[in-house]
């Protein structure tokens, strides 16, 4: 599977980058630290999965969330078929606008067990 991981902390990028290295049929095409730089990736390889800090860099702020929803959605018309898994700094509610247009999301704490499992199988139900 061909994957972006979009997070504008360096440490994160390279612990995921060092845990999907040593996984079979997994390749991180590039990395990105803000948004810009997602949208040019995501344009340029067109990937499979993209792991998302739902806090890049250069989103909009907006007290609902609104810049994350716009991003999503122009990462879906760049690229329709892309899976997404949001990787979260905090506690989720489920009530988070944005949630139903992801497949996936999870706490960077998580143990990264979580994330290798769903990896297993991205493209089946939520």
């Amino acid at each position: 599977m061909k994957i972006i991981l979009a997070d504008d902390n360096p440490e994160v990028r390279t612990a995921l980058r060092l845990i999907l290295e040593h996984q079979p049929d997994h390749q991180v095409l590039d990395e990105a630290d803000n948004v810009v730089r997602l949208l040019n990736l995501t344009t340029q390889y067109c990937p499979e999965i993209l792991l998302l800090d739902t806090d890049l860099n250069g989103l909009k702020p907006c007290r609902d969330d609104r810049g994350l929803i716009e991003l999503l959605e122009t990462l879906k018309l760049i690229c329709p078929n892309l899976v997404i898994a949001a990787l979260c700094s905090g506690q989720i509610t489920g009530k988070e606008i944005w949630i139903g247009q992801v497949n996936a999301v999870f706490c960077k704490s998580d143990p990264p067990d979580s994330l290798l499992n769903w990896l297993k199988n991205p493209f089946g139900p939520r």
